[in-house]
């Protein structure tokens, strides 16, 4: 038995069908068929009960667990190998918000990529819960977004800090408010403590709550005594936004986002409003050890300084 087949064994596991396991690895199915049956022979015992779902048996639970064990074990040795050579291999798996990603991620892989050639990136766009879900279980190595508080097992350095702004193209602000518009739009007047009342008639376009900001504006709406209009829900920041700019509701995001995303042009056509206190710390969550990766390092210490945030 050696690692591809225990490999081969555990995405056939978890994907729980022979053909989506046989795609995912890129084998024709009776590649696999053999592999796997190969593996019951040797084990003396059937793995898998052939249903539609594919299920473990018993001893196929005990395989997996055990299979786990040996492909975890068997990555650290390699990383180990890599950190005692100082030639820095291996594939590092990164979890990210599909619009952080997009605005952070190719200028921090580019840098690291200087730092660390021979390294490959996975990057896992998820929501900010499931990103730290993942981290848990092992699914990725570097978690990188809001930690809403201490995770057993899961060490965290600041990344940076982010506020976030309210926008609402110019002619729903009219349709809501009037022709005298408020004077807490942003650039006007100091940042507002919180959701003014005036917007209990707007259209809302909110991130979905298992995102931080998404949370935060839920969050700012309890406070204020306020049930929101929500016309369109998404995780995906950039849609939301496009449809702020066509005036189809007022928007939450994080100002470095907006400033990336939005062209001069286009902020022309909105307008603005800022907090006083809905500052929150982006972080970088890795799994403890004894001895962590050492590319681990190399990656946070790169995207601190590609973010202009000094070292821990």
């Amino acid at each position: 038995m050696n690692f591809l087949s225990i490999r081969y064994f555990l995405v056939t596991a978890e994907e729980r069908s022979i053909t989506r396991a046989a795609e995912k690895l890129h084998i024709t199915q009776q590649t696999l068929s053999a592999h796997i049956a190969a593996m019951e022979r040797e084990a003396g015992a059937k793995l898998f009960v052939r249903s539609v779902p594919l299920k473990l048996t018993g001893s196929g639970e005990v395989f997996y667990r055990y299979a786990s064990m040996f492909v975890r074990a068997e990555r650290d040795f390699r990383r180990d190998l890599s950190d005692a050579s100082g030639h820095h291999t291996g594939t590092l798996r990164i979890g990210i918000s599909p619009c952080r990603g997009r605005v952070n991620m190719p200028g921090m892989i580019s840098a690291f990529q200087e730092r660390c050639p021979l390294v490959n990136i996975h990057l896992f766009e998820m929501s900010n819960r499931n990103i730290w879900n993942a981290l848990r279980h092992d699914e990725i190595d570097v978690a990188m977004g809001y930690l809403p508080g201490e995770i057993p097992g899961i060490a965290h350095v600041p990344w940076m800090e982010e506020d976030i702004l309210l926008l609402i193209e110019k002619s729903l602000a009219g349709e809501v408010f009037g022709e005298t518009l408020p004077d807490y739009f942003y650039g006007n007047t100091a940042n507002c403590s919180g959701i003014p009342q005036e917007f209990s008639k707007c259209p809302f376009l909110l991130n979905s709550e298992e995102d931080v900001i998404g949370a935060l504006a839920r969050k700012m709406f309890r406070d204020a005594g306020l049930l929101p209009r929500i016309s369109v829900e998404s995780e995906n920041m950039e849609v939301l936004l496009r449809l702020c700019l066509m005036g189809k509701g007022a928007l939450f995001i994080p100002r470095n986002m907006a400033e990336k995303l939005l062209k001069p042009e286009e902020k022309k056509g909105l307008l603005f409003m800022s907090f006083d206190e809905e500052n929150y710390m982006m972080s970088f969550g890795y799994r403890k050890s004894e001895k962590p990766w050492a590319v681990i390092s190399e990656w946070i210490e790169t995207c601190r300084s590609v973010s202009g945030e000094s070292k821990a």
